[in-house]
């Protein structure tokens, strides 16, 4: 049988790397560890379109093609859930329970987020550029229905290595691992806000 993710929660599917069954630097991309606060959307890919609007002076929309098109960056990089470890804890705390798999190490490839930010003509005063995905959701502390959305520092936005990631470990992000797949495409928005 293939080495699989350990499943942690179902819905919305939380799955750790099996540490034990990564047997090299890179951690495949069925092995690399997801981590959804909702369902993960069905995006029609044409119809895909990344939006940056807010605190530029040029709002814009770019497709799947344009943004491809664009010159990349390929680094290695680890991501790590701040909540890796969360079940050892003698006292429980709320949130998904990981055990020591919401890590991994991939090789990411995208579009440098501050090309996408000059292209718009960021504004001097913004201070954090907030990235906004399709996903729709409650929490209970927040019943409504909400996009998941995270900011960045501007310097940290800024930085050569912030990628708007299409590609992991040469082959294109899959919806659970935060975008694309073919023939359909998750959407993410990345609105530059103050």
């Amino acid at each position: 049988m293939a080495e699989q993710r350990k499943i942690v929660t179902q819905s919305p599917e939380n799955s750790e790397t099996p540490l034990g069954e990564v047997h090299g630097w890179v951690t495949p991309t069925r092995l690399f560890f997801v981590r959804n606060h909702f369902q993960v959307p069905e995006i029609d890919a044409a119809n895909w379109r990344l939006a940056v609007s807010g605190c530029v002076r040029r709002p814009l929309e770019l497709t799947w093609d344009e943004l491809d098109q664009m010159p990349q960056r390929t680094l290695l990089a680890t991501l790590e859930c701040a909540g890796n470890g969360r079940s050892f804890l003698s006292q429980k705390m709320p949130g998904v329970q990981w055990s020591a798999g919401a890590v991994a190490h991939a090789e990411w490839s995208g579009v440098p987020l501050r090309d996408v930010l000059e292209l718009a003509g960021l504004d001097d005063d913004a201070t954090e550029i907030v990235c906004e995905g399709a996903d729709v959701g409650s929490e209970p502390d927040h019943p409504e229905p909400m996009h998941f959305a995270r900011g960045l520092p501007r310097a940290k936005a800024l930085h050569r290595d912030t990628l708007l990631a299409l590609r992991m470990n040469g082959e294109p992000l899959t919806p659970s691992h935060g975008f694309l797949a073919w023939p359909g495409r998750a959407k993410k928005r990345w609105p530059a806000s103050s």
